[in-house]
């Protein structure tokens, strides 16, 4: 599994996310949510799936829920390689 480009947010959730039900009964889908949406920090991320869950739902959760974003820095160390004993950790 390749590590991802310098950059990019890797974003991970629980069911309870996309299980979220509005009034209908139409599950939150984040796909369609946060298409052409960019987000600049793990934190603008998790804030915005959040609040779409929370308004796609009426603020009422049935499911407990958790979201979590990572971010690959644009500094990070080449795809593959780990850092050696006594070796700075990036």
């Amino acid at each position: 599994m390749g590590a991802g480009r310098p950059g990019a947010l890797l974003l991970l959730y629980t069911d309870g996310v996309t299980e979220a039900r509005d009034g209908h009964g139409t599950c939150y889908d984040p796909s369609t949510s946060l298409r052409d949406r960019v987000f600049d920090d793990p934190d603008a991320l998790v804030d915005a799936v959040i609040d779409d869950v929370l308004a796609h739902t009426g603020g009422n959760l049935h499911d407990d829920t958790a979201v979590l974003a990572v971010h690959h820095p644009t500094d990070a160390p080449a795809a593959g390689h780990l850092p050696g004993p006594g070796e700075p950790a990036g």
